[in-house]
C-alpha cells in the first residue's frame, strides 16, 4: 500500500537520511535505481552504495515528491591519490 502512496510499485524507501545526508537524498526518496541496476532490499541497495569508491560519480533515479528524477552525486569519502 505504500507503493501507491508514493506512486510506485518498486523501489526501496528511504526512512531517514539523518544531518549530514550521503548521496543527496532526502526523506521519502524511493531509490528505484543505482547507475541502472535495481536494488530488491534496503541492504541490496547499502552494498551497491558502498561498493562505491569516495569521490567516484553515479546516479539515482529516484521517485521524489510523486517525480521520476535522476540525482547525479558523488560517493561520500575521501578520495586518494594513488600513491
Amino acid at each position: 500500500r505504500l507503493g501507491s502512496y508514493f506512486g510506485v510499485t518498486s523501489g526501496v524507501l528511504v526512512v531517514r537520511t539523518g544531518a549530514d545526508a550521503p548521496f543527496t537524498l532526502q526523506d521519502g526518496d524511493v531509490i528505484l535505481s543505482i547507475d541502472g541496476r535495481t536494488p530488491s532490499s534496503a541492504q541490496h541497495a547499502a552494498r551497491i552504495l558502498r561498493s562505491y569508491q569516495p569521490g567516484e560519480k553515479l546516479k539515482l533515479r529516484v521517485q521524489r515528491d510523486r517525480r521520476a528524477i535522476d540525482v547525479e552525486t558523488t560517493a561520500p569519502g575521501t578520495s586518494r591519490a594513488p600513491r
